[in-house]
């Protein structure tokens, strides 16, 4: 199967209705195009950059209800394993295969899939470098709740030689990966029954992958290197990586492919995105002294997890859009310090996700309970019983809160967050100390920490005497006494016979930024970053300053030979209900280069 990168955006005019996302047509199609009728499953897979501007794109296929694989152009929002239905686009090599046999209808057609057109037309795309477009879908997510019947898990690991250097003997490997197996069995409760290593390290010389300049390959074809080395544990063992199998693939690499020696920010890790705890699937790791911080994170989107991201960066040149910069999570990026870095323990908002918060874990408070607040005793995230969560409800918007106390002890003893040491610059400083955290889940289901504004720079825990006060101004999160092991909370609800407060004039806008390569004839894609709360966006290019009009106002534009020579820029406008619109552009790109 072959996957192609895609910058992870969101299309402007997504919509969601009753739990099912609308996706609308992508820039740059024709008015009227041919279409391919198509029902199936949609895969997605995760590609983890974490070097000095960390980011992340999305692979998407649409698996078809035959086994079909199609390469397909989908926004970030797009729920992974969500039911797909919609038209694609047909142009280009399916286009030119249906035309040779003489199966290429009049121009506006749709062909339905299970036609002798639809089979061509199938098959021509799996083959097929780029991914179609959509013209029209829509995805329904999964809503079943998550699988937690115990289940046991084997890994099967291959470490890819021939692209770089790989320093570790096949012990030290061992010893990672059962590493990652130990983290995830203890933050599964039991679900996962055992993990382990039936079989011994295989290392392979690949003929797949690309070159350490170009990140390996991993970041446009894993499937190409994931497949190769699949293909070894069949042909030895009789091994299979089918869905429900309980069989994963780790792949490590030399840590090269994440960013040593390419001039861009190199691939730390990949990975197929699966449910909850019952998925199974492969992934890549890069090796170095970030290996298991990155293992574990990758095989949390196995797991159906996402990111863990910041509210809002302050400062772009230190924590980007914020995504991955929620550093007491292991949803977030790998940091290096010279010494090893544990990944800390999986969050409340994340575990609740997953099914294994229990009611003896996780308390949840409403304004529907009997008083209009409630002080509780909070013990450590990382501690292995007693009450370690809050679930919160604002009564106004509905907005869910996770409140954990992160006390750098225990099993986060030796995460970054416990380390003391913070990112930032001389003028403004992002730093991580103990103590409790608020976070929420955003539409697509990352976590977003609710950062706390301080003198040059921002927070991400809450200490004793400050609070966390949501944009309705209905729920308050105080803290009080802080002590060792334990952390005194109180909630508080705005009274019931009270007015709404007013709600916040300004949304919390992120910088966006422009993704693609600046060349007549492709592509450029706006990362809108983390706002909040999650605003409706519109969008505006420019080249030059000056408005593009036709075309201009998608997620997506596609250069012509009209902007050569000129710098583009996007303006991200952001709507929400309640509050004033806000508009945030991007920095200038360079020049336009000529096809």
């Amino acid at each position: 199967m072959r996957v192609v990168r895609r910058t992870s955006v969101l299309i402007a005019g997504a919509l969601v209705a009753s739990g099912i996302a609308m996706l609308p047509a992508q820039a740059g199609e024709t008015s009227d195009p041919t279409t391919l009728a198509v029902e199936g499953t949609v895969r997605a897979v995760v590609v983890d950059r974490f070097g000095a501007e960390a980011s992340s794109d999305h692979l998407y296929t649409v698996v078809t209800d035959a086994g079909a694989e199609i390469p397909v152009d989908l926004p970030e929002a797009t729920p992974a394993n969500g039911r797909f239905e919609g038209e694609l686009v047909v142009d280009g090599d399916v286009e030119d295969a249906l035309d040779a046999k003489d199966l290429l209808p009049r121009e506006g057609s749709t062909i339905a899939q299970d036609t002798r057109a639809g089979r061509v037309a199938v098959a021509e795309a799996e083959r097929q470098d780029t991914p179609l477009e959509v013209a029209t879908s829509t995805v329904a997510p999964v809503t079943a709740a998550a699988v937690t019947t115990p289940k046991a898990h084997r890994a099967y690991v291959a470490v890819m030689t021939g692209r770089g250097s790989v320093e570790e003997t096949d012990t030290q490997v061992a010893s990672i990966v059962d590493g990652l197996m130990s983290y995830w069995k203890t933050e599964s409760g039991g679900v996962i029954s055992s993990f382990t290593r039936p079989r011994g390290i295989e290392r392979f010389a690949t003929s797949t992958a690309g070159p350490v300049s170009d990140s390996c390959g991993m970041a446009s074809d894993p499937d190409e290197v994931w497949n190769e080395a699949a293909n070894i544990f069949f042909q030895k063992y009789g091994v299979s990586f089918g869905r429900g199998s309980g069989n994963h693939l780790f792949v490590a690499m030399a840590n090269e492919c994440a960013g040593v020696l390419a001039t861009d920010a190199g691939v730390a890790g990949v990975a197929a995105v699966g449910s909850d705890f019952s998925s199974e699937g492969p992934m890549s790791f890069s090796l170095g002294d970030i290996a298991t911080q990155v293992g574990v994170h990758e095989i949390g989107h196995t797991f159906g997890l996402g990111h863990a991201n910041l509210d809002v960066c302050g400062a772009p040149t230190v924590c980007g859009d914020g995504e991955y910069f929620d550093l007491y999570s292991p949803m977030s990026l790998a940091i290096s310090l010279g010494s090893a870095v544990t990944s800390p323990v999986l969050d409340t908002a994340y575990r609740a996700r997953l099914g294994v918060a229990g009611t003896s874990e996780v308390a949840r408070l409403a304004a529907a309970d009997s008083s209009p607040s409630r002080t509780v005793s909070l013990t450590a995230r990382s501690a292995a019983n007693g009450l370690r969560g809050l679930q919160v409800v604002d009564p106004i918007s509905g907005q869910q809160y996770w409140v954990d106390y992160r006390s750098g002890t225990d099993r986060d003893a030796g995460s970054f967050y416990a380390s003391r040491f913070g990112l930032g610059t001389t003028t403004y400083q992002l730093r991580y100390p103990t103590g409790v955290t608020v976070t929420s889940l955003s539409p697509s289901g990352e976590l977003v920490l609710q950062t706390q504004r301080s003198a040059g720079g921002a927070l991400g825990s809450f200490a004793s005497g400050s609070q966390f006060v949501s944009p309705t101004g209905a729920v308050r999160i105080g803290v009080g006494a802080v002590s060792g092991p334990t952390a005194e909370v109180t909630v508080a609800f705005a009274p019931p016979a009270a007015p709404a407060p007013p709600v916040p004039s300004r949304l919390s806008p992120a910088t966006p930024r422009i993704s693609g390569t600046v060349k007549v004839g492709r592509t450029l894609r706006v990362k809108v970053g983390s706002w909040s709360p999650r605003p409706t966006f519109r969008y505006q290019w420019f080249a030059n300053g000056r408005k593009i009009s036709s075309k201009g106002t998608k997620a997506s534009f596609r250069l012509t030979s009209k902007q050569k020579g000129q710098r583009i820029t996007v303006r991200v406008t952001g709507t929400r209900a309640g509050y004033a619109t806000v508009s945030k552009t991007s920095r200038r790109t360079t020049k336009v280069a000529p096809r």
